[in-house]
């Protein structure tokens, strides 16, 4: 069964014409109907003015899961630590723009429980949605953060819980809601999750996002009493193996024995689609999950098709949509023989900080200062692929994109000789610091001269302090 919606908000505004496919009935007390999105904060929403050629993408045979990335340039970009620009015109992305259009999808969707990232202006959304009660946290140093709303007539606010990590700025808010039935002395409790995990697109990040994950997950086992639950997360995760990344994060979620989490969307999705100036990025980062020992799924809101948004030259977002995610949603129907509890007085609100692994670099440590690896500088790998007109198509393979771009270092080589030395050294360009296996000496006779080693002239000559022989092995790195 399928019920389509318009191509219309109510009150006029633009959008994406979607369908619910599956019962989608909400006659039951035991039916909740969810909903996830990354909303775009609005220190990340930087539009263009100038006109921007549309980028070649794939074809509408294309798998919707395939991510991809395509640069609009000879070369990517490098500079990984200024933010990307959107193709969007700004006047777009001024929030009280935007801010029409993600309360009007809101309204759209009419859910039950829902969980939002990226959240800077709370107070705006919180007092256009009189009919939700909810609880915002930012992330640690930043404005945005994360938030849950649930509908006042149909759940009790017990407990929250706020989470964060011993390294990192992400957050999660955890938080028990009682869900009201037809006896008003029993409720059915559920742990309500909203989540938001480390961007980036390297095989470390997504060690981390495991780390991150495995952490909460044990959390969570420790307080579970068997409530039903829900996670609303941008895991900014993948949940197949794409582009030589494999997928830890999502898997180290739904394949725990215990919680028994399900998905209702299948993998071959796209949840978002982000348009920037200097390239495009698809994928499946943002997921709804369930306890199936406590939850069937009845619906769910099918995803725009991919013509409808490769229409746009910008991508997202547009002028009718707000942010460079899709939100998603699913009806949930509770078991009847799912626990219920009576009247929890219990609003305490606590905060926990997750130990998290130390880094971890395919067994490589590197050196830490300010409790972050130091790294070499290093250019990412592009793959040669296929020229598509006048643009370049690539997989991401090492891009990072939208945060620092801290690559591994390769593990320092086993010198060959006892007297070898490092050569960076002696002109202040080592990056292993102490964990170089090759001696560093202060300048003392014995240490090699680095011009005389790299062919160059020694302006010295036989005064120079350093080394000047063939013989012995220097650091290469």
């Amino acid at each position: 069964m399928e019920k389509s919606t318009p191509d219309e908000h109510p009150d006029g505004m633009p959008t994406y014409g979607r369908c619910w496919v599956g019962e989608c009935a909400r006659d039951n007390e035991l039916d909740v109907r969810v909903m996830q999105w990354n909303i775009l904060a609005d220190s990340l929403a930087k539009g263009s003015v100038e006109e921007h050629n549309s980028f070649d993408g794939p074809s509408s045979g294309e798998l919707p899961g395939q991510r991809w990335v395509q640069w609009g340039t000879e070369e990517p970009p490098h500079d990984y630590q200024r933010p990307h620009i959107f193709r969007c015109n700004p006047q777009w992305l001024e929030w009280s723009h935007r801010c029409k259009l993600v309360l009007a999808e809101i309204k759209r969707i009419d859910p039950d429980i829902i969980g939002l990232q990226e959240v800077d202006h709370w107070e705006d959304l919180i007092s256009e949605l009189p009919e939700y009660e909810g609880y915002f946290t930012a992330k640690t140093g930043f404005k945005d953060g994360v938030c849950l709303l649930w509908r006042k007539s149909k759940f009790k606010a017990s407990y929250s819980k706020v989470v964060r990590f011993s390294r990192g700025a992400q957050v999660t808010l955890l938080k028990r809601l009682l869900m009201r039935t037809s006896d008003p002395n029993k409720f059915r409790p559920i742990l309500a999750i909203s989540t938001h995990l480390k961007a980036g697109f390297t095989q470390q990040y997504e060690t981390t996002r495991e780390d991150q994950s495995q952490g909460l997950m044990k959390l969570v086992s420790s307080i579970h009493e068997g409530e039903a639950i829900v996670i609303l997360a941008d895991m900014n995760a993948h949940p197949t193996d794409l582009s030589g990344i494999s997928a830890t994060a999502l898997p180290s979620l739904v394949q725990n024995s215990v919680l028994k989490l399900q998905s209702p969307y299948s993998s071959k999705v796209f949840t978002a689609w982000s348009g920037w100036t200097d390239g495009e990025v698809r994928a499946a980062f943002d997921h709804i999950l369930y306890s199936n020992n406590n939850f069937v799924c009845s619906g769910i809101f099918q995803l725009p098709e991919i013509i409808s948004i490769s229409r746009e030259p910008c991508r997202l977002p547009n002028y009718r949509w707000p942010s460079d995610h899709l939100p998603l949603a699913a009806d949930l129907r509770m078991l009847s023989s799912c626990k219920s509890c009576s009247d929890d007085l219990n609003t305490d609100i606590e905060t926990i900080v997750l130990q998290l692994p130390q880094y971890r670099y395919n067994g490589y440590t590197p050196p830490t200062r300010n409790n972050r690896p130091i790294m070499p500088p290093q250019q990412p790998v592009i793959p040669s692929m296929p020229r598509m007109g006048h643009h370049s198509h690539v997989d991401i393979v090492a891009i990072q994109i939208a945060d620092h771009f801290l690559p591994p270092p390769p593990p320092p080589p086993v010198p060959s000789s006892v007297g070898s030395v490092c050569k960076y050294y002696a002109v202040g360009r080592c990056v292993y610091a102490h964990a170089c296996k090759y001696p560093h000496s202060d300048g003392r006779r014995g240490e090699r001269c680095y011009f005389f080693d790299t062919g160059q002239h020694c302006k010295h000559g036989g005064e120079c302090p350093f080394l000047h022989s063939s013989s012995g092995v220097a650091c290469v790195y």
